[in-house]
């Protein structure tokens, strides 16, 4: 059963490691006040344990779907959390509105799909986002650019995506159609754990349910003179494909804080990036510096006026992010796992004593 959702030597070996009382159990869906785990023996709810909630001090540290967690399993279909079991990786944004804190996607992935509507959703410096968050979480990313078969201006778009993202692997479809399923199910492999993102109506959905070969999520139909979606997706869950690979759905979003480093932008900018290397000077800002090869591009028309903007409004809000987090100071997550080895140790005691 674990293996089936994506238990392998990796995660084996970091729990010989803890030398727990608790099973393994993976995190298929997130709600509220409550979770949906596969254990060895069977699908249960979970709650967090009081001791467990206590000990969190940040969003990062609550489990997520794609999380394996060491819980407690009871023969009435329940489970309570104790743990989680150290990441893989984890794919998180800036939780929307003024509040500087990460919202936490999905954990143990193997890659995401980042999707994109060739309709009135597209948008380039939307892509440049999610990459920039993506490569954050050392995710290979995949653009799907979904809805060919209503998109205007087709091939103009495609020169636009070649060229803002030649070094990344793009797939075009029409999920209605059925067209360019088959491409996608190339990169899923037994015992991969793949996320999909993007904002509401981009298709999500009608792509899982194409892979999955029924109808498990519901959809509904975008605004035609925006192509707006509703929220149909209300909690991230995974589910399992026919050849073993394991695909989690995620709630469209409508805005995705950045949640990286300046080198991550850098390489979801990789043309500006690749620009730079020729600049005069090592510390070129690419405003005003004399011998600066981005501000030559610009000037020739090698380089887009919008690529620019975007890259310069996006290391805006990256500089303004980083400057808040300092004041806030960082959290360590060494002496997060020193206080969990020692509940674990604790409780193992008064088991004991049981």
């Amino acid at each position: 059963m674990l293996e089936r959702y994506g238990w392998n030597d990796h995660f084996q070996r970091e729990y010989d490691k803890l030398d727990t009382p608790f099973k393994p159990a993976r995190v298929t869906a997130q709600h509220k006040n409550y979770y949906h785990v596969i254990a060895s023996e069977c699908e249960l709810v979970a709650e967090m344990a009081g001791r467990f909630e206590y000990l969190i001090n940040s969003p990062e540290e609550i489990p997520v779907t794609g999380d394996w967690v060491l819980a407690d399993i009871f023969k009435d279909g329940k489970a309570i959390i104790h743990d989680i079991l150290p990441r893989k990786n984890l794919f998180s944004r800036k939780r929307s509105g003024k509040e500087l804190q990460a919202q936490v996607i999905a954990a143990n992935l193997d890659l995401i799909f980042i999707i994109t509507g060739l309709d009135h959703n597209f948008s380039i410096p939307r892509v440049q986002r999610y990459l920039s968050v993506v490569d954050f979480a050392s995710i290979k990313p995949v653009l799907i650019f979904n809805k060919t078969d209503v998109a205007e201006d087709l091939e103009q778009k495609k020169q636009m995506i070649h060229e803002s993202f030649n070094n990344i692997v793009s797939v075009f479809t029409s999920a209605i159609n059925k067209e360019g399923m088959e491409e996608i199910k190339h990169f899923l492999k037994k015992g991969q754990t793949v996320c999909f993102v993007g904002s509401s109506g981009v298709g999500k959905s009608t792509i899982i349910n194409g892979l999955t070969g029924e109808d498990r999520i519901r959809t509904k139909e975008v605004r035609q003179k925006d192509s707006k979606g509703r929220h149909t997706t209300s909690a991230r869950q995974m589910f399992p494909l026919p050849n073993g690979a394991l695909v989690i759905d995620t709630p469209g979003m409508r805005e995705l804080g950045l949640w990286c480093d300046e080198d991550d932008l850098d390489h979801a900018f990789s043309d500006i990036a690749n620009l730079a290397v020729n600049c005069r000077f090592r510390d070129c800002a690419h405003t005003t510096e004399p011998g600066c090869a981005v501000l030559k591009a610009l000037e020739t028309g090698k380089l887009s006026e919008s690529q620019y903007k975007s890259y310069f409004k996006l290391k805006k809000e990256l500089k303004y992010i980083k400057s808040k987090q300092s004041q806030k100071g960082s959290f360590n997550p060494k002496l997060r796992w020193k206080e969990r080895s020692k509940m674990i140790k604790n409780y193992k005691k008064i088991k004991g004593r049981d």
